[in-house]
């Protein structure tokens, strides 16, 4: 097989029984064939976190989406709309059938977001 695609195809073409992945990337064929797969919940003893891939050339990328997977991460902490928890709810949340919280996020940087400085309308 060259990919977890194609072991769902031998699934659904009866020449396999089973798949093991993440499960975003089951959700996903989930989402795509709900009547022909169910996930089950088999921890093989790891927690997987969530990952944001960005180039390696760019840090500058890399810092505004680490800092506002923070500023999200707090916004839920405070008791307010999480960008990321309302995301999560709205696309995996559904298919995964597990409560999940946004993990805090790591090695953030110490950037401004200046819409928190502009003064209230």
């Amino acid at each position: 097989m060259k990919d977890v695609g194609d072991c769902v195809a031998g699934i659904r073409e009866g020449r396999y029984d089973a798949v093991s992945s993440d499960e975003t990337i089951l959700a996903g064929f989930l989402a795509s064939y709900p009547k022909d797969f169910e996930i089950v919940d088999m921890p093989f003893g790891t927690s997987e976190l969530l990952g944001i891939g960005v180039p390696i050339g760019d840090p500058a990328l890399r810092d505004l989406v680490a800092f506002f997977l923070q500023k999200s991460y707090q916004q839920g902490r405070d008791g307010q709309a999480s960008p990321w928890q309302t995301a999560y709810n709205r696309t995996l949340g559904p298919w995964l059938k597990a409560e999940k919280r946004q993990p805090q996020p790591l090695e953030v940087p110490k950037l401004v977001d200046f819409d928190d400085k502009a003064p209230a309308k």
